[in-house]
């Protein structure tokens, strides 16, 4: 594991063995804490998978919590007006859309291809977004940055799902969601260092750039699906293709990606009704929310970015345990119980914070923080047991279009009622209670699917 260097004659750890060093600290280390007494027995491939996965995820929350965090300083330095603020961030969200398209290609082409791709394209438009000059730019950067970390998620928790034993699904989502608590808690820091200053924002998107240098030793070690592996094994591909210009190709690639969603429809009705539905009122309710979730503290409140940081910081303590926490009780008791109670709690932890007087709102912050945490690890797990392997990835790169234009439309509708009530965090409140109104579709729509075989809930 180790070779001796001559020049400094110390023990110094091999490029190769790196992967094998972070696998052994988060089977020991991370596993032990995590709702396990003894890490569950995974196969290096598996422990691979959710080692990678996991990283990403780091990176990908850091960037999203940026966004949100520093939406004063962004829209001071770019000089975004007060009503437009919602409609900036309503155009980046438009991201998801072709996002659609290009995690279809996994279920064609493989889960690592398409995850190498995006991730190196991400890390790209994602750290330039601090080197942009205007407002236009910066839409442009995050707009592609968004519609590349959409394609990771989906391919990404699509992996897990299918890498995982029945038993372990469930916990597994929770593991690699959990790491977004360490990309959230980077991004605090150095918010509380960077906040206070108007170009600050740039330095915090910039540091994106050193995740070329942790995964690329990672993605050496990224292993295909087994299941994909098997379909391919099992298809004999004969094609001959006679000579077709440009357009043809391109009108044939978009259709062939978009007959998955008219086959999962047919093939699903009653699911994909379902799931289509809690998607749309999930993100038309909770948008505005989360966008001016930190403006709420600055302005309203008047804290510092160094306090907005500790609160939040504290705040989010106990995001790893409820992470893996949340996924070992779906796993045990089932994803629908949690799924509603924790829906409830979200919504009126929303409209609380918005509208309780006094330093309450912090209270109401922590509720709306652990259950994101909790609805982040279920709703992954269980949105995409609801489908079969050849339409998985199709499934929930679907739901996260539904899920993000709903909530451009919300954050439109927003500026509408802004204009009327003259203040975005009522009107947040107010779109915020829409939420409940995804229970009832759950309950009478969807199946129960914690403990069961993939392809038996199929």
């Amino acid at each position: 594991m180790y070779f001796l260097c001559k020049q400094c004659n110390t023990y110094i750890l091999r490029k190769e063995e790196f992967t094998g060093l972070i696998m052994l600290l988060l089977q020991r280390g991370l596993c032990c804490f995590l709702a396990y007494d003894d890490p569950p027995k995974l196969t290096q491939n598996q422990w691979s998978i959710l080692a990678i996965a996991g990283i990403s995820n780091l990176f990908r929350s850091y960037d999203g919590l940026v966004s949100t965090v520093a939406v004063s300083q962004i829209q001071e330095d770019l000089h975004i007006s007060e009503e437009d603020i919602g409609l900036v961030y309503a155009a980046v969200r438009f991201g998801i859309v072709p996002a659609l398209l290009v995690a279809m290609l996994s279920d064609i082409h493989g889960r690592r291809k398409v995850l190498l791709i995006s991730t190196g394209i991400y890390i790209v438009f994602t750290s330039s977004t601090g080197f942009t000059t205007n407002l236009n730019q910066f839409i442009g950067f995050q707009f592609i940055a968004k519609m590349f970390s959409s394609v990771q998620n989906t391919v990404y928790s699509v992996l897990i799902l299918e890498a995982l034993n029945d038993e372990n699904r469930g916990w597994a989502i929770g593991l690699y969601q959990s790491f977004s608590a360490f990309g959230g808690s980077i991004a605090l820091m150095l918010f509380a260092v960077f906040g206070g200053f108007r170009w600050g924002w740039r330095v915090m998107y910039i540091v994106s750039f050193t995740e070329l240098f942790l995964l690329r030793y990672m993605y050496r070690n990224l292993p295909e699906s087994g299941i994909i592996m098997k379909a391919w094994a099992e298809t004999v591909h004969v094609e001959e293709r006679l000579p077709v210009n440009s357009l043809s190709l391109f009108r044939e690639a978009v259709l062939s990606n978009l007959k998955p969603v008219y086959l999962l429809f047919l093939s699903y009705p009653k699911r994909f009704l379902g799931c289509t539905t809690i998607a749309a009122i999930d993100g038309f309710a909770t948008a505005p929310a989360d966008l001016f979730k930190i403006k709420f503290m600055q302005e309203l409140h008047g804290l510092s970015p160094h306090d907005i940081s500790m609160i939040i910081f504290v705040s989010g303590v106990g995001a790893i345990l409820c992470f893996t926490l949340a996924g070992k009780l779906s796993d045990k008791y089932g994803r629908k119980p949690l799924l509603i109670g924790f829906k409830t709690l979200l919504t009126a932890s929303i409209v609380l914070y918005y509208t309780v007087p006094g330093k309450w709102f912090i209270v109401f912050l922590i509720l709306i923080m652990q259950s994101t945490f909790v609805l982040a690890t279920v709703s992954a797990t269980y949105f995409g047991e609801c489908f079969p392997t050849s339409f998985r990835s199709t499934a929930i790169a679907w739901l996260g279009v539904v899920f993000t234009l709903s909530g451009s439309l919300g954050l439109v509708a927003e500026k509408q009622l802004f204009l009327v009530v003259g203040d975005h965090y009522i009107a947040s409140a107010c779109f915020a209670s829409i939420g409940i109104f995804s229970i009832p579709v759950l309950v009478f729509m969807l199946p129960e699917t914690a403990g069961y075989n993939l392809e038996t809930v199929s």
